[in-house]
């Protein structure tokens, strides 16, 4: 699949000066493992957008555009920042892993139908995931496992955030249970 990449995405991979040479190199080097990927979120309408797509590598998250009046069979690469393991970590958790079926250049391929078949299909491939997500009663009864998973998940990230300060605890007197609900009475003030 061609990414074409902006001097600000050369710049976030390979630093100062600008080197599409090197910043390729990363790219190809930050992609050769598993690639998860995700519609980007409309900040407008909160909607997903599917003309940008989240690639998350090993150490970045790509930003690519797809651009309609392009004729080029290629995503624009507009940013590639060094994020922090939980950050891209949250990415994947939540974005569909890629199959091992793409490979990634910076150059233009002197064949455009090969990168215009990969385009499409990790579109089709990111339509399909969304629409099992939106649509989780059309999944087969096997996914209960995994909704324990999930669960286990987000209480993870949950007490991950409480250690880096950013929600404070709640203080409560004392708990009831009720089959497999609880029910916490809070202390004064919380």
């Amino acid at each position: 699949m061609w990414l074409s990449l902006t001097k600000a995405a050369q710049v976030q991979l390979a630093g100062e000066p600008a080197d599409r040479a090197r910043a390729g190199a990363k790219l190809q080097a930050d992609l050769s493992g598993q690639v998860f990927a995700e519609f980007a979120i409309d900040r407008e309408t909160g909607k997903r957008n599917r003309r940008l797509i989240l690639l998350v590598g090993a150490e970045h998250r790509y930003m690519l555009k797809q651009d309609p009046e392009d004729s080029a069979p290629r995503f624009v690469v507009t940013a590639a920042p060094a994020l922090e393991f939980e950050v891209l970590e949250r990415t994947r958790r939540h974005g569909l892993a890629l199959p091992p079926i793409f490979s990634w250049t910076v150059h233009q391929p002197a064949d455009p139908a090969p990168s215009d078949r990969a385009r499409d299909t990790l579109v089709e491939l990111l339509d399909d995931f969304y629409e099992r997500k939106d649509h989780p009663e059309a999944e087969s009864a096997d996914r209960d496992g995994d909704e324990v998973f999930d669960v286990w998940l987000r209480v993870l990230d949950a007490r991950d955030d409480l250690a880096r300060g950013e929600h404070q605890p709640i203080a409560y007197k004392r708990v009831r249970a009720e089959g497999r609900r609880g029910v916490f009475m809070l202390t004064e003030g919380a």
